[in-house]
């Protein structure tokens, strides 16, 4: 069943790019199966270009510890690249208001992060590397989505939304390492963890009216252990809402890598510095 349905899609995309690319979502009526609004989301020619903002609600607790890093990000997107800044709220736990820039290029199966802290106006970029054996594209991700639960919706929060897709985010990464393999300069990849991370969460992806991404929801809760990186489990709900607009606003120049940028970069192998949060929260809880 899944090798038929992936093969429908793939022949839907190719069959109804030109068709719908000159008369748009809208145009056709409502899309009525996840397959159908899948297929003019890949066929919109801006479904790469847009601008973003992220918003992830990151809550910690040891023993009878609570707080809380919340973390807001903007961001730009156009084709193969990203820009972007980034605020991590540390002061919970006796840290401070950060501040990164950040800038993304990915090719076919290539990722590369670009990230500098501004805040204490450092001049250091730090740089993080991800590769898979397979391409990551558009096609992939209506392949991803295609057996999603599709539902009519409408949101008092926000006008903009039209449909929903609702997909349990353990088979979405199941299906992800099914395809092959991943290698990143910071993780090597645990499925185990992962499974217990996602459980039973949901990723919910919204579109609108033009059949365009409107927002990716995603919600967990887990414990995390690792003796390695701090010596107490640490329970972690973690809340994450993404909300796109602008699609077809954004130029390449605008986003594209400076060459000082990748010349003046380092590989880390902690590019979300969980070493030194842990060390803040340790201190923190005592």
């Amino acid at each position: 069943m899944r090798t038929r349905r992936t093969w429908f899609v793939s022949l839907a995309i190719a069959l109804s790019v030109a068709v719908l690319g000159l008369v748009g979502c809208a145009a056709l009526g409502e899309p009525n199966s996840a397959e159908d609004l899948l297929v003019r989301y890949a066929s919109n020619p801006d479904n790469t270009n847009c601008s973003a903002d992220v918003s992830l609600d990151l809550n910690l607790g040891v023993s009878s510890f609570r707080a809380g890093i919340p973390v807001a990000a903007t961001v730009e997107t156009a084709d193969s690249f990203t820009k972007g800044s980034i605020d991590v709220d540390m002061t919970q736990i006796g840290g401070e208001l950060q501040k990164y820039d950040l800038y993304a290029e990915g090719h076919d199966n290539a990722l590369t992060v670009y990230v500098n802290r501004t805040d204490n106006n450092s001049k250091e970029w730090e740089r993080t590397e991800a590769s898979a054996t397979f391409t990551v594209d558009i096609p992939m991700i209506v392949n991803l989505l295609s057996d999603a639960k599709f539902m009519r919706v409408a949101y008092a929060s926000d006008d903009q939304i039209c449909y929903e897709l609702t997909l349990p985010a353990k088979t979405l990464v199941h299906s992800v390492l099914a395809m092959g393999e991943i290698d990143t300069s910071f993780w090597e990849v645990d499925e185990e963890f992962l499974d217990n991370m996602l459980k039973d969460s949901k990723l919910h992806v919204c579109f609108n009216k033009d059949c365009l991404i409107r927002s990716v929801k995603l919600d967990l809760n887990f414990t995390y252990e690792d003796k390695s990186v701090i010596p107490v489990p640490v329970k972690v709900s973690l809340s994450l809402d993404a909300v796109m607009d602008g699609y077809g606003s954004i130029e390449d120049a605008q986003v594209e890598v400076p060459s000082t940028v990748k010349s003046q970069s380092e590989l880390t192998d902690d590019p979300f510095h969980i070493y030194d949060t842990a060390d803040q929260l340790m201190e923190a809880s005592s």
